[in-house]
């Protein structure tokens, strides 16, 4: 139940960081971690 609710809050702060982040070009880094997040907190 805390697991799914921390992924939601995790999900929605990489979205952000992902529009913000586009203009920076560090699309890369986001995406590794996206990738990290999501294998720790949404198995």
């Amino acid at each position: 139940m805390v697991h799914k609710f921390i992924c939601i809050i995790i999900i929605s702060y990489s979205v952000t960081q992902l529009k913000t982040v586009i203009s920076t070009k560090n699309i890369f880094n986001i995406q590794k971690a996206k990738l990290y997040t999501h294998t720790k907190y949404c198995p």
